[in-house]
């Protein structure tokens, strides 16, 4: 709700004289009441109906103004033989205000027009945060090993290609020699055809000669290549293999080295400890981005429709609460909406994707997800600093009649731009007091206060 400025001198003496005794024989009156003229016989009579008054002692069981209608209030008579909306001294008590002009035009009091604004409704989901599976991996060995060393930690940011566990395998090392022994035959065998065609070439050997040593060299090479495919399927990268090619037996440890294929944490190791055995296709680590996460939020069928508007007019951004910080909303943005319901909730996923930057928010996280929709109706509203509250009842101030306000019983509903929905207590066109509503209020509630005729 926005404050009202204006200078604080004026509203601390207006609050000042609010707290006068209402009922004094003085002829001052509080300011924000409007003076009427009284002749000396009502002063008296004024006077003689507060002494003999009995107080407020039954004010307490009396029906509040809120709950009395517009029409009684305005008929009411207060104990000055007089109506008591026109009493100075009384018109508190039936939840009047005079507001005389030049407190509007000093800028204390602003009106505004109860006016019917583009309908919407608040909605909230619940749902669950998790990560972002889009830079999400599961790092699994190939072939079955024994952790021989790890090269990073719990939480430490890696990047791409940046080596991880080193495992050992008696599978790769073999994998390995097989490849070193095919390589070997294959470079023999070109050799041997090289030669052969050669003297060939010279008359010196046979045709078949010739062709029998390019057989050789055609299988050595499909024999190597067969070898060094199963050690890329083992996990051994090009430049690996080039490396094992060219060390040789004193390369074949069967090493197999996992590596990061994306950016990102290590959120998971679970292959930590040397001597460890990692199985063919076990979890050995996980690597994720925790600064951009997902939220899967259960859309209702009712709501379907107004979440699809939105997104047709690009209108995905949602507001998040989590129960870590519920003074704090994170920001998010609807990017899928699920094509299947559930037939037993009735609801289908939404997925919002949130930025993490500050790490604040955690996978697994309940969350709340709040959403305006739009509705076909359109609702009356007002500036949300007009609607007040009064032992937990709302209420706003209309003008009645020429300079008369009073106060009257609203049930509000979401807030939006600076405008509250008002749902049920006033009608479209009436005038409520928008800024300075609160002054009027300590004059309305004066007797709570100490004032008012019980003085």
């Amino acid at each position: 709700m926005r404050n009202v400025s204006f200078p604080s001198w004026i509203a601390l003496a207006f609050l000042a004289v609010l707290a006068l005794p209402a009922c004094s024989k003085s002829s001052a009156e509080p300011v924000g009441v409007a003076p009427e003229p009284q002749g000396g016989e009502h002063r008296e009579e004024a006077t003689a109906g507060h002494e003999g008054h009995e107080g407020h002692e039954e004010h307490g069981e009396e029906k509040s103004d809120l709950d009395r209608s517009v029409e009684e209030l305005f008929t009411a008579a207060c104990e000055h033989d007089m109506p008591t909306h026109q009493c100075a001294e009384c018109r508190y008590e039936v939840g009047v205000v005079r507001v005389p002009q030049r407190l509007v035009d000093e800028g204390l009091v602003k009106t505004a027009t109860v006016s019917k604004q583009a309908g919407e409704t608040a909605v909230e989901l619940t749902g669950e945060v998790v990560l972002d599976e889009r830079t999400l991996v599961h790092l699994s060995p190939l072939t079955a090993g024994v952790v021989v060393r790890t090269l990073v930690d719990l939480g430490q940011p890696v990047k791409a290609g940046q080596p991880l566990v080193v495992l050992r395998s008696s599978e790769l090392a073999q994998a390995q020699s097989d490849f070193l022994e095919a390589d070997s035959r294959t470079k023999l065998a070109q050799k041997t055809y090289d030669r052969q065609k050669s003297l060939r070439e010279s008359g010196v050997n046979s045709e078949r000669e010739l062709l029998e040593a390019e057989q050789e060299s055609a299988s050595s090479r499909i024999r190597r290549e067969s070898t060094r495919q199963r050690l890329v399927n083992l996990g051994l990268t090009e430049a690996d293999i080039d490396d094992l090619s060219g060390k040789g037996m004193r390369a074949a440890t069967g090493e197999l080295v996992l590596r990061a294929p994306l950016p990102g944490v290590v959120l998971e190791l679970n292959a930590s400890a040397p001597g460890e055995q990692v199985g063919s296709g076990e979890k050995a680590a996980l690597i994720g981005d925790p600064t951009r996460l997902w939220l899967w939020a259960n859309l209702y069928e009712r709501d379907l429709p107004g979440v699809q508007e939105l997104r047709r007019k690009g209108a995905n951004a949602v507001s998040i609460a989590v129960q870590a910080y519920p003074e704090d909303s994170f920001a998010g943005t609807i990017d899928f909406v699920g094509s299947v319901m559930d037939e037993k909730t009735r609801t289908v996923k939404v997925r919002i994707s949130v930025a993490n930057s500050d790490g604040r928010l955690h996978p697994g996280m309940f969350a709340k997800v709040r959403l305006t929709l739009p509705t076909t109706a359109a609702a009356l509203a007002v500036p949300t600093a007009a609607i007040l509250t009064d032992e937990g009842r709302d209420f706003v101030f209309i003008n009645h009649k020429d300079d008369f306000f009073i106060r009257r019983p609203v049930v509000k509903g979401g807030e939006k731009d600076g405008l509250t929905e008002v749902k049920l207590g006033l009608n479209e066109g009436q005038m409520v007091v928008a800024e300075g509503a609160f002054l009027l209020k300590s004059d309305v509630l004066r007797s709570k206060m100490g004032a008012g005729c019980a003085d």
